[in-house]
């Protein structure tokens, strides 16, 4: 599929997240950080790309998963990351 402008759909929807990403590590928001990361891992699950993102996912969620009570965001992503397997 291909957008108005020639480029790639998948691209495009890549370069979505990868902004979205960039975004949230510029403020500092690290659930927002790990929302978009756990989208970014179901977006190349779906997609059949290798994930270059997936240590920094695993990294992010063990990190927040120290805090307690673990947030609800970091037990889906675990619960993402243990349902597909380490993909890198």
């Amino acid at each position: 599929m291909r957008t108005a402008h020639g480029g790639d759909l998948i691209e495009a929807g890549e370069r979505d997240f990868l902004h979205a990403l960039e975004v949230a590590r510029k403020q500092g928001t690290r659930l927002f950080e790990l929302d978009v990361l756990a989208s970014l891992h179901g977006w190349y699950t779906q997609s059949g790309k290798p994930n270059p993102h997936q240590r920094k996912f695993q990294s992010l969620c063990d990190e927040l998963a120290k805090n307690s009570p673990e947030p609800v965001p970091v037990r889906e992503a675990r619960a993402l990351l243990a349902s597909n397997g380490s993909r890198d």
